[in-house]
C-alpha cells in the first residue's frame, strides 16, 4: 500500500504537522510506504507563517496550486490519497474535486471549523468568491476523517462515511517532580500569530495575579505581544526547542471565546502541556470540555473570575497541582496517544467501517496469578471496544477468575484432569461465540487445540519465556501442535530467535509483542531507615531468591545490617526457602511479604529492585521497578538484556553469583548520582516502549487481521 498526503504546510504548520507528519512514524513501524506532499518548500512556509504579508501569500498559494497541477497525472499509482485541507480557500475548488476524482480512494482530513470562516467575510468578498468549498470537497471523498464530534456532525451532512480521530500526541516522558522551580511563576501559551488574539480573554486575570505573585507570561510562536503591567516573553516556535519550551511551564493555558469556530478547535496545546506534565487550565468551549474532566486533570473556566480562582488554587495548593500534573499525562496515554488510535486511524484511511469487536478467549494453565496470567489480567484491565474476552483456567484456586471478575470478565475454571472439562471448554466457546482463542503455557495451547480442529475457531499462543522447551515433553508437544496454531507471539526477541532456530518456523508466523504496564509513581514513601531490596516473584527455584539469601549473607558477615529483602510472592517451595534462612542465619535480614495484588506500595517503600532468575521472558515486575524509579539488578538472562543497558538504564549480572550481586547492590548504595542516572533512563525506557496502551493495541490489531483473514 502506498498512501499520498496532499498536506495544507510542511511540518511548520500545526495542523499539517499533528495531523499528517506525526503520524508517520507509525507508518514506518507497519512498514506502510509513503508520499508526503506539502506543494511548498519549507524555507518558503517558514517564512509564510512568520511574516505572512500579501506577496509571500501569493507566492505561497502559487507553488502550491502548481504542485496540485503536477501531481494530478501521477495520483493513480498511489493506493490512497489524502487531502489534508483545501487547496484554495474561497475558490472553487476545481484541483480538489480533480484530484478526488483521479485518485483510486480519496479521504479529505480536516481538524478546524474550516467552514465557518467563510461566514465572517464582508458582503463584498461574499459576493465575488466561492464559500461552498468544503462541503464540496467532502461530498466527493470516498471518506473523510475529523478530529472532533462538532465537526463530525458538520461532515456527516455531505458524506456518511466520517470518523473521529482525535488529533494525538506522543506521550513522552515528563521530568517535572517539583511544582514551581526557583524563579517566577511561568503561565505558559503555545500557538501561533493567527490565534493571538484569543489572549486577551484572560489578559485582565493575569495583570491581577502579577500584583501578587511573581508571573511571568511565557509565549511560544507569536511576537511583539506587549502588555503594559505584565511581563511577556516572546519566543519563536521551532520543532527542535518545542518540548524544551513546554517543560519550562509552570501552568499551561488554552483561553478561547464561544464562537462556532472556536468550537471545532481540538484542544491540541492542552495535550501537549499534559504531555510535559503541566497542569491546565482552558475555557469551557468545544472540545476542551472532552479533553478535562474538571477538578480531576485540569480545571475549565467560563469567566475571568473562574480563570482567577483556578490560577491561584494551581499556584497554592500543591496537591491539586501534582494530581493534574500525573492526571493529565495519564488522559494523553490512555485516549490521545498514537498509539490507542493507531488502528482507528489506519482503518479510517483504508476506508474501513468500525470492526466490530472480537470475542477472545484466554486460556491459560493455572489460575494463580504468575508473569502470564499478570499480563491477561492487565488485557483485561484495559477498557477497550475492540475485544470481548473470556477466561478459561485450567488449574489452581481461582485467584485469576476472581480479580478477572472485577473488570465484568466472565472466567471458568475447569479441572484439567477431568474428561468431562473437556467438553465444558467447547460449551463456553460456543456460549460466547468465541472467535479466537489465546492461550498461555504447553498445557492450555495442547488442551485448546482438541477443540479448534472441530470448531475451527483460530488458535494464537503466547510464548512467555522457552525454559518450558527445555522439558522433553513439553518440546515434544510443543513440536506436534506448532502446526495448528496460526500465530506465535514472544514476548521478547530473544525468545522468537530462539523458537524460530529450535523449530524452524517460519519467520512471519512469529510476532513480537512486548508486555506493558500501566506505570507506577515516583512517589517515595516515609521507610524505617533500612535499605530495602525488593524482589517481586513467585518463590521457585528458577527465580534465584537463594542467590539473594547469599548475598544477605555476605552482607551480614562483612558488618552490614542495615539492608533488609523482601520477597513478594506466593511460595511455591513449601517453606524451603525459610528453612534455608535460618541455616544461613539472616532471618533478621529477610523478610517474607507473601502474595499481594497489589503492588505497588512495595515499589515505593523499596530503594533498590533484584531478580536474580535462571530464566526469564519479559518480566513485568522489572518494568514496573523500573516506571517506580527503582533501580533494576537483574540476571543476563532471557529477554532481561533487552529492557535493561547495563550501567545506562539498570545494572547485569550473571545468575548464580552472589559476590557479584553484593558488589552491584554495595555500589547503588554509595553513589547517589549514578543512582539519578539510571532511574531517569529506566523509567523514560518503560515510558516510551513499554505501555500498556502501546501493548493492548499490538495484540488488538493481531485479533482484527487474523478474525478478519
Amino acid at each position: 500500500m502506498h498512501i499520498l498526503f496532499l498536506t495544507q504546510t510542511t511540518v511548520q504548520g500545526a495542523s499539517s504537522r499533528a495531523r499528517v507528519y506525526e503520524w508517520l512514524g507509525y507508518l514506518d513501524k507497519e512498514n506502510i510506504k509513503y508520499t508526503v506532499r506539502p506543494g511548498v518548500p519549507e524555507k518558503l512556509d517558514r517564512v509564510y507563517h512568520s511574516h505572512p504579508t500579501y506577496f509571500n501569500k501569493i507566492l505561497w498559494f502559487l507553488l502550491k496550486v502548481l504542485d496540485r497541477i503536477v501531481v494530478l497525472p501521477q495520483l493513480k499509482k498511489y493506493d490512497i490519497v489524502v487531502l489534508q485541507r483545501e487547496t484554495l480557500p474561497y475558490f472553487y475548488p476545481l484541483l480538489d474535486k480533480l484530484i478526488v476524482r483521479l485518485a483510486r480512494y480519496s479521504v479529505f482530513d480536516f481538524d478546524d471549523a474550516i467552514f465557518e470562516y467563510y461566514k465572517k467575510k464582508t458582503l463584498f468578498k461574499r459576493l465575488i468568491l466561492y464559500f461552498k468549498s468544503v462541503e464540496k470537497i467532502i461530498s466527493n471523498c470516498d471518506a473523510v476523517i475529523t478530529s472532533t464530534p462538532y465537526l463530525e456532525a458538520f461532515a456527516k451532512k455531505y458524506n456518511s462515511n466520517v470518523t473521529v480521530v482525535p488529533t494525538c500526541i506522543d506521550p513522552l516522558v515528563s521530568t517535572r517532580p517539583k511544582r514551581f522551580k526557583d524563579g517566577p511563576i511561568v503561565i505558559g501559551w503555545i500557538g501561533s500569530n493567527s490565534t493571538r488574539e484569543y489572549l486577551n480573554e484572560i489578559i485582565p486575570v493575569l495583570k491581577r495575579l502579577s500584583e501578587s505573585f511573581e508571573i511571568v507570561f511565557r509565549l511560544v510562536g507569536v511576537e511583539g505581544f506587549y502588555v503594559p503591567g505584565l511581563n511577556v516573553e516572546c519566543l519563536p516556535w521551532n520543532k527542535k526547542d518545542e518540548w524544551q519550551y513546554l517543560q519550562s511551564f509552570d501552568i499551561g493555558v488554552m483561553p478561547l471565546p464561544d464562537n462556532p469556530w472556536t468550537r471545532g478547535k481540538a484542544g491540541y496545546k492542552l495535550l501537549q502541556y499534559m504531555t510535559a506534565g503541566v497542569p491546565v487550565v482552558a475555557s469551557a468551549v468545544g472540545f476542551n470540555k472532552e479533553i478535562i474532566q474538571h477538578g480531576e486533570n485540569g480545571y475549565l473556566a467560563t469567566s475571568l473570575d473562574e480563570w482567577e480562582i483556578c490560577l491561584i488554587s494551581l499556584i497554592q495548593d500543591a496537591e491539586i497541582y501534582e494530581g493534574f500534573s500525573k492526571n493529565g499525562l495519564e488522559t494523553v496515554r490512555n485516549r490521545f496517544s498514537f498509539d490507542v488510535n493507531a488502528v482507528k486511524w489506519l482503518n479510517a484511511l483504508k476506508g474501513q467501517k468500525e470492526v466490530k469487536p472480537v470475542n477472545v478467549m484466554q486460556v491459560t494453565t493455572s489460575s494463580d496469578i504468575g508473569g502470564a496470567e499478570n499480563l491477561v489480567l492487565k488485557m483485561m484491565a484495559h477498557k477497550s471496544d475492540r475485544v470481548n474476552y473470556t477466561l478459561v483456567c485450567l488449574k489452581g484456586e481461582g485467584i485469576l477468575i476472581q480479580e478477572a471478575a472485577k473488570y465484568n470478565v466472565p472466567g471458568y475454571l475447569l479441572n484439567l484432569y477431568n474428561p468431562f472439562s473437556l467438553y465444558k471448554l467447547g460449551r463456553i466457546i460456543k456460549k460466547h461465540k468465541i472467535g479466537l482463542v489465546q492461550t498461555h503455557g504447553i498445557t492450555a495451547q495442547v488442551i485448546t487445540l482438541f477443540f479448534k480442529r472441530r470448531r475451527s475457531v483460530p488458535v494464537i499462543s503466547t510464548l512467555h519465556g522457552i525454559h518450558d522447551f527445555e522439558n522433553p515433553i513439553k518440546s515434544w508437544l510443543f513440536k506436534v501442535t506448532q502446526k495448528d496454531i496460526c500465530q506465535w507471539i514472544s514476548v521478547t526477541k530473544t525468545g522468537a530467535d530462539q523458537i524460530l532456530e529450535k523449530y524452524n518456523l517460519p519467520v512471519d508466523k512469529v510476532a513480537v509483542i512486548y508486555n506493558g504496564i500501566q506505570p507506577i509513581d515516583v512517589t517515595k514513601v516515609k521507610k524505617d531507615g533500612k535499605i530495602k531490596v525488593l524482589t517481586v516473584a513467585n518463590l521457585k527455584k528458577i527465580k534465584g531468591h537463594i542467590t539473594l539469601l547469599q548475598t544477605a549473607k555476605l552482607f551480614k558477615d562483612r558488618g552490614n545490617t542495615s539492608i533488609q529483602f523482601v520477597f513478594l510472592g506466593r511460595d511455591d517451595m513449601n517453606g524451603k526457602l525459610e528453612s534455608q534462612v535460618e541455616i544461613l542465619g539472616v532471618s533478621d535480614m529477610i523478610e517474607f511479604a507473601g502474595f499481594h495484588t497489589d503492588v505497588k506500595p512495595w515499589y515505593q517503600n523499596a530503594d533498590i529492585f533484584c531478580l536474580p532468575s535462571w530464566s526469564e521472558g519479559m518480566p513485568v515486575s522489572i518494568l514496573e521497578a523500573m516506571s517506580a524509579g527503582l533501580v533494576v539488578i537483574a540476571t543476563q538472562v532471557g529477554g532481561i538484556p533487552e529492557l535493561i543497558e547495563h550501567e545506562h538504564s539498570g545494572l547485569l549480572m550473571p545468575p548464580g553469583d552472589p559476590e557479584k550481586l553484593y558488589e552491584l547492590i554495595k555500589r547503588v548504595i554509595e553513589d547517589n548520582r549514578f543512582v539519578q542516572y539510571l532511574t531517569e533512563n529506566a523509567r523514560n525506557k518503560v515510558l516510551k516502549e513499554f505501555s500498556i496502551n502501546k501493548m493492548v493495541t499490538e495484540y488488538e490489531t493481531l485479533y482484527n487481521r487474523i478474525v478478519n483473514n
